[in-house]
């Protein structure tokens, strides 16, 4: 039976923060420009995060703005009207972002998956796929055990949501997108329904 998912991805980052400090370090040294030392600063934290693995990373006051913003969208569109289970990653700022899209939808049945977790920096390589693909499989299979569910949101990220859905872009933060699924593992229309 094709299902309605709507994939959200979490609010800003302290980790976005810092990395974007490094792509712009990168930008500067691109233009031949010196490098702004806040972007340095920034740069150098994100830089030892992302080698240390560190992957739990606390929302920045914009997050957290962020999901207010999502969660008037969502409110005034009547959004959690037709979801009654919502999905998200065992990661604070997924877990962060799922409650304060839900507060006070009690209708709404919040389930953590451990297989909707981030890609990790050695899932990012060739040689890590098959742990990659397997927690691919756990989500499809926990999809397709909810036969009950016509609506299903689920709270993640960026890089797993792009892998998963075989896309060539990242969502931004706090982005809502809307995925048809057929069943069998299989995807049909995705389009973008909100954004902050």
């Amino acid at each position: 039976m094709p299902k309605k998912l709507y994939f959200i991805r979490h609010a800003e980052t302290i980790e976005n923060v810092r990395i974007e400090g490094l792509r712009n370090v990168g930008r500067s040294f691109q233009k031949f420009k010196a490098p702004q030392s806040s972007d340095l600063k920034l740069g150098a934290r994100g830089l030892a995060g992302f080698a240390a693995g560190h992957t739990d990373a606390e929302l920045s006051p914009k997050g957290k703005e962020q999901i207010q913003q999502l969660a008037e969208i969502l409110e005034k569109e009547h959004f959690l009207e037709n979801v009654t289970i919502m999905a998200h990653s065992p990661l604070v700022r997924a877990v962060q972002t799922c409650q304060g899209i839900v507060q006070n939808h009690t209708h709404v049945k919040i389930v953590e998956l451990e297989c909707l977790k981030e890609m990790t920096p050695g899932e990012l390589t060739l040689m890590m796929n098959v742990p990659l693909k397997k927690r691919f499989q756990k989500f499809i299979s926990w999809i397709e055990e909810q036969s009950n569910e016509e609506t299903i949101a689920v709270v993640g990220h960026s890089q797993y949501f792009m892998r998963f859905l075989g896309l060539n872009y990242k969502f931004k933060n706090c982005d809502v997108w809307q995925v048809e699924y057929l069943g069998d593992g299989k995807f049909g229309s995705i389009e973008k329904m909100y954004s902050i």
